[in-house]
């Protein structure tokens, strides 16, 4: 068996259903049998809210030159 460990950062906690306005900010995947890893910024297409900067210290400035979550997506 294959696991992936991830783990996301996003812009708060609203993220599911049709009032969701959170987005991904940064995502990163470790394959653990091999030890493969891909990280990387996102730009939510928001500004970051004080209060995200205060808990993950990522910036709008950060992320202002990557792509949207979809980009990464299939």
């Amino acid at each position: 068996m294959t696991v992936i460990f991830f783990d996301f950062e996003t812009t708060g906690c609203n993220m599911l259903g049709e009032n969701a306005k959170d987005k991904v900010i940064q995502f990163m995947f470790l394959k653990e049998d091999s030890m493969e890893f891909c990280s990387s910024f996102v730009n939510p297409g928001r500004p970051i809210p004080p209060e995200t900067i205060k808990l993950n210290g990522i910036t709008s400035l950060d992320v202002e030159s990557y792509q949207p979550f979809s980009y990464y997506l299939p």
